[in-house]
């Protein structure tokens, strides 16, 4: 999966995917290269509290994220390619 938003390199790191900026000191992919993407590849835009998704990512599905140290209270916008991982095996 791929992500963007304020902390999207040190959750991508920690949960194995990739992460682009769409602006900011690590700006890798513009806002539309971003929704190019993720119409083949899976992808989120995570979101402090209440905040709203970017405009480009309003239609996505939202998803709240369990609490990371230090890292509490962002939810996932994930992208129409991204789908839900199976169950965990009994």
């Amino acid at each position: 999966m791929r992500g963007s938003g304020e902390e999207a390199v040190r959750t991508g790191f920690r949960t194995g995917c990739a992460s682009r900026q769409v602006g900011g000191h690590d700006g890798s992919v513009s806002a539309a290269g971003l929704v190019r993407l993720a119409r083949t590849t899976p992808a989120a835009v995570l979101v402090a509290g209440s905040a709203p998704p970017p405009p480009w990512a309003a239609g996505w599905r939202p998803h709240d994220l369990p609490a990371l140290p230090g890292l509490a209270g962002y939810r996932a916008y994930l992208a129409p390619s991204a789908h839900a991982a199976p169950p965990p095996a009994p």
